[in-house]
């Protein structure tokens, strides 16, 4: 599996910590944590499982701000 991560900045460019946020994909692969939680440097993290072979593989992942 392969982790991926987003941070999330307020206006001023300050770390947003405890916000949920949802992830989703639209193509192959198997997001393993559908929402997590920013940490006090603001970011929120997954992990995703690719399909076996898929080198070359474009992959859309989708990280949502639940407010």
């Amino acid at each position: 599996s392969v982790e991926y991560r987003t941070r999330l900045l307020g206006a001023s460019g300050e770390p947003c910590a405890g916000v949920l946020v949802d992830w989703s994909s639209t193509t192959p692969g198997v997001v393993q944590i559908a929402q997590s939680t920013t940490d006090v440097d603001g970011y929120a993290r997954t992990r995703v499982t690719l399909p076996i072979g898929s080198t070359g593989l474009h992959f859309n992942l989708t990280a949502g701000v639940l407010l």
